[in-house]
């Protein structure tokens, strides 16, 4: 059963001073490259359904390439040649906090992608890569950040999720 956290750590203490009252960041502050949302314009089944998407974009194009595994590493070697390609995926790496690209048009970027239909083994491994992108952006930036202030809100996206 996992250990409820009673005392702040070094890696924890940030956490637990936020509340409502004190939230982690101003809301519309331009320098945070957060996404906070008003509860008015939250649509709970969109969001549960581009977080679906991003999901159902990675395990379809995993399998895909489940097919031939040395196929996939070798297209996987190759596409992380390009300099331009971001070999980690934590969110900071792929939307730097600060930096110049808003998590909302990186995710807007990563939808164009994923509308493109996949004709090659190449596009399927491009494909895993950014929806995958699109996973650990959303899940920080969008149900993380986003919906903060919104715990109940984000349940029910999860829940919706993890129904379909």
């Amino acid at each position: 059963m996992p250990r409820a956290i009673t005392t702040a750590t070094s890696e924890n203490a940030i956490y637990l001073s936020f509340s409502r009252a004190n939230p982690p960041f101003p809301v519309g502050d331009p320098r945070n490259g957060y996404v906070i949302f008003n509860r008015k314009d939250l649509d709970v089944e969109a969001l549960a359904q581009r977080q679906i998407r991003y999901l159902k974009a990675s395990a379809e194009a995993n399998e895909y390439l489940s097919k031939d595994p040395a196929r996939r590493d070798r297209a996987c070697a190759e596409l992380y040649q390009n300099p331009k390609v971001q070999k980690e995926f934590s969110p900071y790496a792929l939307v730097p906090l600060g930096g110049d690209v808003h998590p909302n048009d990186y995710l807007a970027w990563i939808d164009r992608e994923l509308d493109k239909e996949p004709t090659t083994f190449e596009d399927h491994v491009l494909r895993t890569h950014l929806s995958f992108g699109g996973v650990v952006v959303f899940e920080e930036y969008i149900m993380l950040w986003g919906l903060y202030l919104y715990p109940d809100e984000r349940k029910a996206i999860q829940s919706r999720v993890t129904q379909v």
